[in-house]
């Protein structure tokens, strides 16, 4: 004979925020997680940092903030490694991949809206 088994029941407390210094075992692991770094390797991300930065003031969205437009219809990007800007779409409903001229997969670094006054390529 099957018994009903009790529904589980979760309840869901609040995070406590820690106040004040960080308990020991946090404090010894702190700056242990963060990857060594060279001081070529800080030069190099600090100017992608600005650039980042710039791009932003000019308008570019990062992609995961983005609302972009309908199937079909074209955006711009910009792909790390590359020096231009692309027109994309995006196909598919659930489907993420952007495709720069109807045909290369991409996986952009920052897009923006095509605006009407914008000179063609």
């Amino acid at each position: 004979m099957l018994t009903k088994k009790p529904a589980i029941q979760a309840t869901v407390q609040p995070a406590k925020r820690v106040v004040g210094p960080l308990p020991e075992t946090l404090a010894s692991e702190k700056g242990k997680r963060t990857p060594k770094i060279t001081a070529k390797e800080s030069k190099f991300l600090l100017e992608l940092f600005s650039a980042w930065q710039g791009l932003k003031n000019l308008g570019w969205q990062e992609p995961r903030y983005f609302r972009f437009p309908e199937n079909g219809k074209e955006f711009e990007l910009i792909e790390l490694g590359s020096t231009g800007i692309h027109r994309a779409v995006r196909h598919g409903g659930n489907d993420q991949t952007c495709w720069i001229d109807y045909e290369w997969p991409s996986t952009p670094f920052l897009v923006r809206e095509v605006k009407s006054g914008r000179a063609e390529r």
